[in-house]
């Protein structure tokens, strides 16, 4: 069995740049700490599960 990544990171629509939790600590709201742009989404993991069907 293969263990699963908790790292989350963070993807800006606007500029594109990965970034981890950590830079949104820093600001008041959530906001990209490179362009200030308040479009964020959770990147994909690379990680790829296979269920049985029933």
């Amino acid at each position: 069995m293969q263990a699963l990544s908790t790292e989350i990171k963070y993807i800006c629509w606007n500029c594109g740049r990965v970034f981890e939790p950590e830079h949104l600590g820093i600001m008041k709201s959530i906001r990209c700490p490179y362009c200030n742009a308040r479009i964020i989404v959770k990147a994909r993991t690379s990680v790829v599960r296979i269920i049985k069907a029933l």
